[in-house]
Formats: structure tokens, C-alpha cells, sequence
């Protein structure tokens, strides 16, 4: 019995020490603060968004790549003054909001109109809003990637009020430190979401391939990265990509464009595969770097010529 009351403490210390290292977030009510601590910030007010009228039917809406999911029906209304927000409608008991944030996110802030609504972060912090009536205003920073956010509201007598958003702020904490672009994967696999850029067909790729409109015949791909920033007139020059062989021999990769995608957080990017990368082996590792900062390692396959 003293072995196992030993094993039960043991776990309930690992599980703490599992919680309690999951707390990453700081909380700011103060939007100065909160902007001062943060940086590459992007506004989402919502504005440019169509009403979607009084609908029972959307539980999942997505805005600029940001998905919002309900456990009711979510919508864009407008509250005041023509001003669009995100609504999520009660079922009843219980409110709930869910916001999945783009990949890399570590500060997010928004508005909510106080009723009140209990948030959490996906690092496990908690805020509760108190004040009701009112626009309130709460923002995160993290040491870590702020995958979601988590809204919820309570049963108060007669049914759980609405959800309201607004002024969503989605970015980066401030480090110091340049800013590290992220290769954009798939979730499920950890593999690279990299396309041969005129088949648009995934990995392997062979170096030299007929179908593509160049005169050298070698294979370009197109790679995603969040939090690429350039500076003002920079170009594809200033960003770099390179190749790691199981052996940690490097090739580079030639980029030959760096362009917007219809998502204001996503970069995409087209690398050229040289000769050398014939003898590299079958997989390489790929990262870009972006003004000294070097991002993730992401595998990627080669076709043996």
C-alpha cells in the first residue's frame, strides 16, 4: 500500500508540474500595455465582413484563415453604429466560443461586450470579465504558441447570454530578438505543405523534371511561412533557404520569389532545387532564414534521379 500512496504522489506531482508549466500566458486589461509588449500586430475589426443575418445554421466561421466555432450558431452582426462584430448565439445553458489562432501566434488581445464571459488560452491562463454592459478589453502575451482561445458563458437564471467579439489583435511578443519565421506544416503528418510550383503536386520532388516552364528544367517549389517579414524594399534576396542531408551536409536552395497569399499571416515562397541535391538522399531538412533568424526544421523528400 506504501508503494502505491508513493506511485499516487509521484503522479499527482508530475501532473502539477504538467499543469503548472502549461501557464505560460500574461494577462493585460491595459491596450498600451498590452502593445508594448507585442509586436507584428494585426487588427481584425471585422468590418469588412457581410452580416450573415439571423442564421441558426453556421457553427464554424472563418475569417482571414482564423476559424470561430460554436456550440450554437456563430455570425457577423453589427452592433451600433454599423460596427461588425463575431456573435456567438446561446443554446440555452451554456455559451461557448472557440477562436484558433494562426500558426505562431504568441499575443492576442480582443474586445468583449461584458456580460461576463470566462476566456481561456491554450497555454491555460484565465481571464473573467466582470464589468457588463460594456466594451472590455483583454489581451494575452506567451512565451509559447497561443494555438486558441476559449470563450464561455453561464446560465444566469433564464438562458446564457451571447457572446460578443470584436477588435481581435493577433501577433507576436515583443523579445528583442529578430523575428524567427515558421515553415507551415501539416498538423496531423509534421510534414511541409510544399508544392512542385506549376504541377502543384506534393513531395517527392525530383530536381530535374520536363513538366515546368523553365529552360533548366529543374524543379521549383512552393513553400508556406508564417511570420516572414520583410522590410520596406526588401525582396526575395533577404530571405534564404537551405537543405540538410542525413549526413548534415547543406545545400542551398535558390530563392526566386517571395509573395503575399490571400491569408495577411502567410508567405509563399519559391526555391529553386539545384544538381547537388541529387546526391543528397531522399529526405533533406529545410529551413529559411529571414534577416539572421533561422526558422523550424521541416522534412521534405527528394526523388533519387
Amino acid at each position: 500500500m506504501g508503494s502505491f500512496q508513493t506511485s499516487l504522489k509521484v503522479l499527482s506531482l508530475a501532473l502539477f508540474l504538467v499543469f503548472a508549466s502549461q501557464v505560460k500566458a500574461t494577462t493585460y486589461t491595459d491596450r498600451a500595455s498590452f502593445t508594448a509588449a507585442s509586436q507584428n500586430l494585426r487588427s481584425y475589426d471585422f468590418d469588412d465582413q457581410p452580416l450573415t443575418g439571423n442564421a441558426f445554421t453556421i457553427t464554424r466561421l472563418i475569417v482571414d484563415g482564423i476559424v470561430f466555432s460554436g456550440f450554437g450558431s456563430i455570425r457577423i452582426d453589427s452592433s451600433g453604429s454599423n460596427n461588425k462584430i463575431v456573435r456567438s448565439v446561446t443554446v440555452g445553458e451554456s455559451t461557448r466560443l472557440t477562436v484558433d489562432l494562426p500558426p505562431g501566434t504568441t499575443a492576442v488581445g480582443f474586445e468583449e461586450l461584458g456580460v461576463p464571459v470566462k476566456v481561456q488560452t491554450s497555454t491555460g491562463e484565465e481571464f473573467t470579465f466582470t464589468n457588463q454592459g460594456a466594451w472590455n478589453f483583454a489581451c494575452f502575451t506567451s512565451d509559447v504558441e497561443i494555438r486558441s482561445l476559449r470563450f464561455e458563458t453561464q446560465f444566469n437564471n433564464e438562458v446564457a447570454p451571447d457572446i460578443y467579439l470584436d477588435n481581435l489583435l493577433v501577433g507576436l511578443q515583443k523579445s528583442g530578438q529578430p523575428i524567427a519565421p515558421i515553415l507551415f506544416a501539416d498538423q496531423q503528418s509534421g510534414l511541409p505543405i510544399a508544392f512542385d510550383s506549376v504541377t502543384l503536386v506534393r513531395d517527392p520532388f525530383p530536381v530535374v523534371s520536363q513538366q515546368n516552364f523553365s529552360t533548366d528544367h529543374r524543379t521549383r517549389i512552393t513553400i508556406f511561412a508564417v511570420n516572414l517579414i520583410l522590410a520596406p524594399g526588401e525582396d526575395a534576396s533577404a530571405v534564404s533557404v537551405q537543405a540538410e542531408d542525413a549526413q548534415h551536409h547543406f545545400y542551398d536552395v535558390p530563392v526566386e520569389s517571395v509573395n503575399n497569399t490571400n491569408l495577411t499571416w502567410l508567405t509563399q515562397v519559391t526555391a529553386k532545387l539545384t544538381d547537388q541535391l541529387s546526391a543528397a538522399g531522399s529526405t533533406v531538412n529545410i529551413t529559411l532564414t529571414v534577416h539572421g533568424a533561422v526558422s523550424n526544421k521541416l522534412l521534405v523528400h527528394i526523388t533519387p534521379q
